[in-house]
């Protein structure tokens, strides 16, 4: 298991220091991206707390070489008893050299106890395609090959399996303030394609005034095969959070 691990990792690794030496040219452009706070509270006849944190940040690291990155934390409480704690940070390379495609690289942490996820790392290689490129819209498709790489909570039991990756990427700027955002991920095992899991997450965010935007989002998990008894497959998300821009 831990030598399937460090394998898939060290060739993630190359491919992308290979990438990064190919491009010579640096772009000078910083860091562009927003954070995220949302808190939902209620006192009376029910007593609940709910916090969600994200962070989006990306900067072109060369010409040709963009690199991404996002994180989500979301903490529910009822009454004195935790029943929610989601953390996910996402890390995505992308070769930007070609016109319509774009190779990429990317790595996914997510920690989801209520789920059974002590941890799930998911190392991924890929190709996007451009359906649709222009200055109000964006529609991508990618594919490629995935490790899972899964500790469980109950048990402490670890699961590894390689498979295939589907999704999809859509961006529309309604107006100059407003856009949507859409991504979808299908992941499942070479040896049992009903073992498969996807996210779903849909937002919306309007600018208010001075960087600060208001953004509602969606995200939809759904497993196939979940690992504990009582754990629902799907899990849907809906967050308001204030936003800002940097």
């Amino acid at each position: 298991m831990k030598k399937n691990v460090f394998i898939f990792l060290g060739v993630i690794l190359c491919l992308f220091t290979m990438v990064y030496a190919q491009e010579e040219e640096k772009a000078s452009e910083g860091w562009i991206g927003d954070v995220s706070l949302g808190i939902a509270l209620a006192r009376g006849n029910s007593n609940t707390t709910n916090i969600s944190l994200s962070f989006s940040a990306e900067k072109p690291l060369s010409k040709n070489l963009e690199w991404a990155n996002r994180g989500s934390y979301l903490l529910g409480r009822t009454a004195n008893t935790k029943n929610a704690e989601i953390l996910e940070i996402t890390s995505t390379a992308k070769w930007t050299h070609f016109e319509d495609f774009f190779p990429q690289i990317k790595i996914t942490a997510l920690q989801d106890k209520f789920k059974n996820y002590n941890y799930r790392i998911v190392p991924h290689l890929g190709i996007g395609y451009r359906i649709i490129q222009s200055d109000k819209a964006e529609f991508s498709l990618m594919s490629g090959i995935s490790g899972v790489f899964t500790k469980f909570e109950d048990t402490g039991e670890k699961d590894y399996f390689t498979g295939p990756m589907m999704g999809n990427e859509f961006v529309w700027k309604i107006s100059p303030t407003a856009e949507i955002v859409q991504n979808f991920e299908l992941f499942s095992d070479f040896s049992g394609l009903n073992n498969y899991f996807a996210q779903l997450e849909m937002s919306v965010s309007a600018a208010i005034a001075n960087g600060w935007a208001l953004k509602i989002s969606m995200i939809d998990k759904y497993e196939n095969l979940p690992i504990g008894e009582e754990i629902a497959k799907n899990d849907i998300i809906f967050l308001t959070n204030l936003s800002w821009k940097f």
